[in-house]
């Protein structure tokens, strides 16, 4: 049977291992993942590299009961950056309060597992880099990862789902 604690494990492997290929592959400074909880009604930061643990995005998070691009994301794959020219249009529906929190400029990517989202991939440049623009290679480099791991997400679901119907199909067997 696949533990549940095992699939835990595993996907915490991969976000950490893209978290790493964001910031020290890309460079970016910051990479984050805000995970969905089970009802989808809320999300919250769960994995993190490059940020100091007082850092308040490490308690960042956000109910999902009303429009917001967070929402959206979560709807469907997709990907933004978020710059000083789109950020008021993107960010219209975030409190004030919760705005304060993000980065003025970032990337971001809805993680899914096959059909079903698990939450947001994020990345920015850290305050020092605040008036340096984000480069397309860089949001290009971003993507390419964070599809990747969208791809090895679904694997690992179908991987899992078919031992568990295996290992269920043995024991009826078994009972027979």
């Amino acid at each position: 049977r696949v533990d549940r604690r095992q699939r835990q494990m595993c996907i915490r492997d991969r976000m950490r291992s893209v978290l790493k290929g964001i910031t020290e592959g890309i460079g970016l400074k910051h990479a984050y993942v805000m995970v969905q909880n089970k009802l989808g009604t809320a999300a919250k930061v769960y994995y993190q590299q490059g940020l100091a643990e007082t850092d308040p995005l490490c308690q960042f998070g956000i109910a999902l009961d009303k429009a917001s691009v967070f929402k959206k994301m979560l709807e469907k794959p997709a990907s933004l950056m978020i710059t000083d020219q789109n950020r008021e249009k993107m960010l219209r529906g975030i409190s004030a309060t919760q705005q304060s929190v993000l980065p003025q400029q970032f990337m971001m990517m809805s993680l899914f597992s096959n059909d079903r989202a698990i939450g947001i991939i994020f990345a920015d440049l850290g305050d020092s880099e605040r008036n340096q623009p984000m480069q397309p290679s860089e949001y290009i480099a971003f993507k390419s990862l964070c599809m990747a791991t969208n791809k090895s997400l679904g694997k690992l679901a179908m991987t899992t789902q078919k031992k568990t119907s295996s290992n269920n199909s043995n024991a009826t067997q078994r009972r027979a």
